[in-house]
């Protein structure tokens, strides 16, 4: 995990199984740090941006201007993204 991901990480430490939701922006969130946090009970919510190392390629859109407007999402038990 990034080093701003396990200074969060460290920070929510005592909040585990509380049912409490961490909004971050997107220096703070990354994938990796929501699942983390996920598997503790914590919920997240926050941009994550699309160039970061553990992004899911999945998730991953080409820039093009014809899907201006357009969205799409995937999801499993735990997280969901939209694109």
């Amino acid at each position: 995990m990034m080093l701003l991901a396990c200074a969060v990480h460290d920070l929510m430490k005592g909040f585990d199984y509380s049912g409490n939701t961490l909004y971050t922006d997107r220096y703070y969130s990354s994938p990796k740090l929501f699942f983390t946090l996920g598997k503790i009970g914590i919920g997240c919510c926050g941009i994550v941006q699309n160039n970061r190392k553990e992004f899911p390629r999945v998730l991953k859109t080409g820039k093009s201007t014809k899907n201006k407007g357009k969205y799409d999402y995937r999801s499993n038990s735990r997280s969901y993204g939209l694109v």
